[in-house]
């Protein structure tokens, strides 16, 4: 949990203005509540899983399954030079 009594309010501001966030945003993100759940488990086809659920106070919230294959994977990378 963030410890919102060590955080730098005009930083934090400061640095989202510079994403472009908007005023509004900006205000409302500061009062709104964000929880993280992590989950990991073994799937009924015998594969480990992480299931990532994150909620914002207020409004919806969105999870992320990751599967664990554990085996090596090349990817191709195209670099344009």
């Amino acid at each position: 949990m963030q410890n919102k009594s060590l955080t730098d309010e005009d930083a934090t501001d400061d640095v989202l203005s510079l994403q472009c966030v908007g005023w509004v945003t900006r205000k409302a993100s500061k009062m709104a509540s964000v929880t993280l759940s992590i989950k990991q488990y073994i799937g009924a086809d015998g594969v480990e899983k992480i299931e990532i659920s994150q909620s914002v106070s207020g409004a919806s919230s969105q999870t992320e399954e990751l599967v664990l294959v554990w085996k090596s994977k090349w990817m191709k990378l195209a670099i344009n030079i």
